[in-house]
């Protein structure tokens, strides 16, 4: 395999033109380009202020495409680029080249903080009709789920709605045509058969012997106010004294503006097997595979690869009944594993602490692992590769 790393190899078979290489957008890319048989190039920028990234990140990697004379046969960009503006500038350097858009997540649906400083319409209106102009202007267009492309298409006409005239709607059912789902590539054979972890230093739950063997509640999400830390530990912290659980916070820090996760800490602090990231996607996976429960009280999620990692590596899902959850199950188990709202949350992690202790480890993960074996790289890079190799 050959990959763009080299500066003076600039005919890639597709460059990945990402404004925001970081996080889960970083590792998407990083994995594939290792398991591609293709010829794959990147033009990227870091990872940080994603508002501004979508904002002026189009002409900085234009030009830097100008500089670096890129000829590639395809292009693929992430949602987080303002593809018009990108397209206008190249005009004559892409003229006969595909370009493709994959949305990881889309403005027009994702939930925004009541925190942030731009609320309101205004807000929706400039980073959401951003993604639609680039969803129209793309020649094909993919989504991280199938639940992710139904969503955004079928919210467009009512966020089209809030503008004042000339809205275009005509364009909607040429780009529903030209979009399709492509799941996330996910590097699930890495939790396969894992030694256990070595006991960590800050477990306090040791102390006590009845903790010892009580099940392991898990959090693997970002530290982010759309995972809904608030329900998930609220509601920890009032079960506490009527069940007996340890509890494993793992995922990226992204700040604690509200003080959640160090209140729920103090709290929490004789239950604790570990707090925080771990140095190493090997440690991250041995931690995985010491969690028995995963409730998930996340208010949105487009694709979900923490809850498909850590269902993937045996844990017994609480999951809500919305967004994408139910397509990561057999339909058949939907109805055991999901619950529907908030208000229900609670019970239903009552009620999986009850199986836990009258069954103790004997829920059965093999048909949700059996489901979720598709989202491997060792199946999604030749599905990658045959999509973006150019005929």
């Amino acid at each position: 395999m050959i990959h763009m790393d080299s500066p003076n190899i600039r005919t890639p078979d597709l460059l990945i033109v990402e404004p925001w290489f970081g996080g889960s957008h970083r590792r998407w890319i990083e994995e594939y380009r290792q398991r591609s048989a293709m010829q794959i190039g990147l033009l990227s920028l870091p990872g940080r202020y994603w508002k501004w990234r979508m904002q002026g990140g189009a002409q900085t990697l234009a030009r830097q495409f100008r500089e670096q004379h890129w000829q590639p046969a395809r292009v693929l960009v992430s949602d987080m680029l303002d593809l018009p503006v990108f397209l206008g500038i190249l005009r004559r350097e892409l003229h006969g080249i595909p370009v493709d858009l994959y949305f990881h997540e889309n403005q027009v649906l994702y939930p925004w903080s009541a925190l942030d400083k731009v609320t309101g319409s205004a807000r929706d209106n400039v980073y959401g009709y951003r993604n639609v102009v680039s969803a129209v202007a793309a020649d094909r267009v993919f989504f991280n789920s199938g639940w992710h492309r139904r969503a955004f298409l079928d919210a467009l006409p009512a966020f089209l709605d809030q503008f004042p005239d000339r809205r275009e709607k005509q364009a909607l059912p040429a780009l529903r045509k030209k979009s399709k789902a492509l799941p996330l590539g996910l590097d699930l054979h890495s939790l396969d058969h894992l030694n256990e972890p070595a006991q960590n230093p800050n477990d306090k739950s040791g102390s006590d012997p009845k903790l010892r063997t009580a099940p392991v509640l898990l959090w693997n999400h970002r530290w982010e106010y759309d995972k809904n830390p608030a329900l998930f530990f609220d509601t920890l912290i009032r079960l506490k004294d009527h069940f007996l659980f340890r509890v494993l916070v793992l995922g990226q820090s992204l700040g604690d503006r509200q003080g959640i996760f160090e209140k729920a800490r103090e709290a929490l602090q004789d239950r604790i097997l570990h707090w925080g990231p771990v140095s190493s996607r090997s440690e991250y996976a041995e931690w995985l595979r010491q969690a028995d429960i995963l409730p998930v009280t996340s208010s949105h999620d487009f694709f979900g690869a923490s809850v498909v990692e850590a269902m993937y590596a045996g844990c017994r899902p609480i999951l809500p009944n919305h967004w994408v959850y139910p397509e990561h199950l057999p339909e058949s188990l939907r109805h055991r594993y999901c619950y529907e709202g908030p208000t229900q949350f609670e019970p239903a992690l009552i009620n999986a602490l009850n199986e836990f202790q009258k069954d103790g480890e004997h829920y059965d993960p093999t048909p949700v692992r059996e489901r979720l074996g598709r989202f491997d790289w060792s199946v999604m890079a030749p599905v990658y590769d045959r999509i973006f190799s150019t005929p």
